[in-house]
């Protein structure tokens, strides 16, 4: 049985960014969707009371119960975690009964949902970190002048005037 926490924990991964990457037959037989997510990431959008390895301890138990999947250190919803949040979508799920079409046009078709929008958020990720990193730059860069018209008024001070 779920309780508040362990919905939470579903929702945050639900609600994460998708990440493009390949995705092997293992990971679609058991049911996996996008996104994915860190347990860092789940850590950080949680109460700050609850510890890690709570979080820890009930990823685990969701994952043994099959709600989400775990590899390359990130979390990944299932089918079955989609269903308990009451978000299941015919067009995002994976059909693991029976395979209709050949597994090679599945995740063209699931690569082409979602690659557009994970290559977006990558770009605007990678664009918040240059931009953060350019900033701190200009603060040092700033704060050197500030320095050196300080040192260069010090310096006319100690010239004598004629």
């Amino acid at each position: 049985m779920l309780d508040k926490l362990d919905v939470r924990i579903l929702e945050i991964i639900n609600k994460a960014s998708s990440i493009v990457r390949s995705i092997s037959e293992k990971e679609i037989e058991v049911g996996v969707l996008f996104p994915s997510v860190t347990t860092l990431d789940i850590k950080r959008n949680l109460p700050t009371q609850i510890e890690l390895n709570v979080i820890k301890g009930r990823l685990n138990a969701l994952k043994n119960e099959k709600y989400t999947y775990f590899v390359s250190e990130r979390w990944w919803l299932t089918e079955r975690g989609k269903e308990v949040l009451g978000k299941t979508d015919s067009n995002t799920s994976f059909q693991t009964t029976s395979l209709s079409k050949p597994m090679g046009k599945i995740l063209e078709e699931t690569f082409s949902k979602f690659e557009t929008k994970g290559e977006e958020t990558i770009q605007h990720q990678v664009l918040l970190m240059k931009k953060d990193e350019l900033l701190k730059e200009i603060k040092k860069l700033e704060k050197r002048l500030i320095q050196k018209k300080a040192e260069l008024n010090r310096i006319y001070k100690t010239i004598p005037k004629d």
